[in-house]
This record gives C-alpha cells, structure tokens and sequence, in this order.
C-alpha cells in the first residue's frame, strides 16, 4: 500500500468518526438505505509524516448534494 493510500485511509477513519459525533453514524445511515460518498480530495502536504508522529487532519465539507 502507497502512502498516499494510507494518508486516504486516515482520512476515511476521521470523516467516519466526525459523522458519528454528530449523530450520523455510518451504520445507522445505510439501514436507512442511504450513502455518503467522497466524490473528490483535495490534500496538501506540508511535511513529511514519521512513524512516531502523531497527525491531526482537519476536513471541511464545501458542498453537499442530497440525492
């Protein structure tokens, strides 16, 4: 696995856990038969990341399409 597919993994993770803090736990949202899909990513690195590091990853949703 590429670093870059391990850095979108982290990103997954977060975007999970911020909906489940706001009440829309993923599970609860495909047994309403819907989805929540990330249609682009947009990531900037700074700096490099160490395997002792400990990242903080900031995400903004900039627009949001129901279906």
């Amino acid at each position: 696995m590429s670093i870059r597919h391990v850095h979108m993994h982290y990103f997954e993770v977060g975007r999970l856990n911020a909906m489940a803090d706001a009440g829309l736990p993923f599970g609860a949202i495909l047994k309403q038969g819907y989805t929540v899909v990330a249609v682009d990513i947009y990531v900037q690195y700074k700096a490099p990341a160490f395997t002792d590091d400990v990242l903080e990853v900031e995400s903004y949703i900039t627009d949001f399409h129901g279906a």
